[in-house]
């Protein structure tokens, strides 16, 4: 497989595409059009019920917030608001891939295209060495380059080797820094914005219901980096969309909106790890995707998030699962509890699925709480920014008819229920508004239940 990568700019597409050696797998059998479709009994689906049902369980004794199982194109099961957006964390990767695909297919990206010859740099500067990084290093995650990055956890900078310990494509380590600039570079070659490109390459056609470029957001953190994070926020049911359109071979009703070669080298094991001698366990990696090394049963590929966001792709089973924690809660679950529930799920399955199985449409509950009209003047009262010593600087402005708050993941709508009651659909917690008369500055807190939730938004102004 190796030499159609390092070959790939210098060789005619079709003939790569037709030469290579894949293993494609069995196609599902139906997509969701306007809203999804669900099997009225899991059975017919091929799952045991009672093992389902423990699937379930364990899922909300993690803490998990949002759960979707699909097979072949229909809903098995669902928990909690498919219907949510939530923050996508590092999910954003593979959502990256899926656009590599499509541009370096078109012959917009290089992947063996240098740093140096693409003018990346960034501040402090590179070095000769590590400019000698290739874009599909970096999709692999071997650059070789241990910069600073924005968006980065506390374990990541912590755990930086040191600059130039290590040439380009020699050794793996997951590093925000390559990610980023996959980014920067994609803006660069395609002359397109990431997340327009999203919309109209992958969401538009797969038919994704909540993605919003309002919940989209560059990350600028400039005194660690040039190059800004991009971050995602999106529901578990277009989660599933994205991971049925990887679990056909890139294709979605007829139409190949990426190469299925591409997702056949993007799940390749690029990198093969283990447990390090920090005595941290890594699953293998491909191109911005993680193929498990622990999940023993069938292949399981997947895209991941700290949290734990995760979309998990079983090509042999024709199924996808989608786990989503409300990091709005701060909420996170393991690895090792995700690893468990998804061997459950695997344990769960009885067989294939019966032809003729009866299908109903998804019905996701709506939201009861009645909207109401808040008068302009008043709205005005409560634009400005506050403050936390905590949470930072949070935005309130008005734009048209409505309150957007702004923070530092991106924008939220506020739906006035009352005069000075707000609520935003996502992050799903109640924010007040009150004068206060003694302190001049504005600012907000937190009211934490002692269980650790957030139960109430209160804004001073």
């Amino acid at each position: 497989m190796r030499p159609f990568i390092l070959n790939y700019s210098c060789c005619l597409l079709a003939f790569l595409f037709l030469s290579l050696s894949i293993s494609v797998y069995s196609q599902p059998s139906s997509f969701p059009v306007s809203d999804w479709m669900q099997y009225v009994d899991p059975e017919d689906a091929g799952f045991d019920t009672d093992k389902l049902n423990a699937v379930k369980d364990k899922f909300i004794e993690n803490g998990g917030s949002s759960l979707m199982v699909i097979r072949e194109g229909y809903v098995v099961s669902y928990i909690g608001p498919v219907d949510r957006c939530y923050r996508q964390t590092s999910v954003r990767k593979s959502y990256l891939n899926a656009l590599y695909g499509i541009f370096v297919d078109r012959g917009d990206i290089d992947l063996n295209a240098s740093l140096a010859s693409l003018n990346i740099d960034d501040t402090p500067p590179l070095n000769d060495n590590e400019k000698r990084a290739t874009v599909l290093q970096l999709l692999q995650s071997r650059s070789g380059i241990y910069h600073t990055a924005a968006y980065s956890p506390e374990w990541m900078e912590k755990q930086l080797p040191e600059r130039g310990s290590h040439a380009p494509g020699t050794y793996w380590f997951y590093n925000n820094w390559d990610f980023n600039a996959l980014a920067t570079i994609f803006k660069q070659q395609t002359h397109r914005d990431m997340f327009e490109a999203f919309q109209e390459y992958i969401a538009q056609p797969t038919g994704m219901q909540d993605y919003d470029l309002q919940k989209t957001k560059y990350l600028f953190e400039d005194e660690l980096s040039q190059h800004p994070a991009y971050i995602f926020r999106m529901s578990p049911r277009d989660m599933a969309r994205f991971g049925l359109l990887y679990l056909n071979n890139g294709a979605w009703e007829g139409e190949q909106i990426i190469h299925e070669s591409w997702i056949e080298i993007s799940w390749k094991r690029h990198s093969v790890n283990g447990t390090n001698e920090a005595g941290v366990h890594w699953d293998d990696y491909g191109l911005l995707w993680w193929i498990s090394n622990t999940i023993t049963k069938e292949p399981v590929y997947y895209a991941s998030g700290s949290g734990l966001q995760r979309i998990s792709i079983f090509p042999e089973s024709d199924m996808v699962m989608v786990h989503v924690v409300d990091n709005y809660q701060m909420k996170s679950v393991n690895e090792d509890q995700v690893d468990e529930l998804t061997k459950m799920l695997l344990d769960a399955k009885t067989g294939k699925v019966k032809k003729g199985a009866k299908l109903q449409e998804l019905t996701i509950p709506e939201d009861t709480l009645e909207i109401v009209t808040v008068d302009e003047g008043i709205l005005k009262k409560f634009v400005g920014e506050y403050q936390n010593p905590m949470l930072g600087t949070f935005k309130i402005y008005l734009e048209e008819d409505h309150l957007l708050m702004q923070a530092g993941i991106g924008d939220f709508v506020l739906k006035p229920f009352g005069e000075n009651e707000f609520f935003n659909k996502d992050i799903r917690i109640p924010m007040y508004f009150i004068q206060d008369s003694v302190r001049n500055d504005r600012f907000f807190i937190a009211k934490i239940s002692e269980k650790g939730i957030i139960q109430q938004f209160i804004f001073y102004y």
